[in-house]
């Protein structure tokens, strides 16, 4: 059996989104989430990024769950 292949296949290893990247970070320690979503971290190396929609859902669901959000939103689009 012959497969024809037309073209190059495209992989595309970097998504981009129309929405510039935050961080969120906790006011009175100036700690970051940590970007496995466990704990948090002192520096921007290991800091989650994400979208601004991303933050709000994370801020909101702590809301939901009764806890006051401990996280402010940063804009980050000097540290990316």
């Amino acid at each position: 059996m012959t497969q024809i292949v037309t073209g190059s296949p495209k992989i595309k290893t970097h998504y981009q989104t129309s929405s510039p990247l935050v961080r969120l970070r906790v006011p009175a320690t100036r700690e970051y989430p940590h970007l496995s979503g466990f704990g948090v971290t002192q520096g921007h190396d290991y800091a989650r990024r994400g979208a601004q929609t991303q933050a709000t859902n994370l801020r909101e669901k702590a809301r939901i769950s009764g806890e006051h959000p401990p996280y402010c939103i940063i804009q980050t689009d000097e540290d990316i």
